[in-house]
């Protein structure tokens, strides 16, 4: 894994991520290496709803990721 080029892991991350976010959120898990490998893909495929506490908590997590 310390091996592998960052270009290589972020295109594995945007396939694994393609197709919903449990899989970025899961990966964000792993370990702190993979988390800040996949912070620029773990938001591209999500899924709100109209829900105020889920839509609080995601602006709070995203904003936090931003910084």
């Amino acid at each position: 894994m310390d091996t592998l080029p960052l270009e290589i892991l972020e295109y594995i991350l945007v396939l694994a991520c393609a197709n919903d976010s449990h899989t970025g959120n899961a990966l964000s898990l792993t370990s702190k290496s993979i988390r800040a490998a996949s912070r620029t893909v773990r938001f591209r495929t999500i899924s709100l709803t109209a829900n105020p506490r889920r839509l609080t908590a995601f602006l709070t997590l995203y904003e936090r990721e931003c910084e």
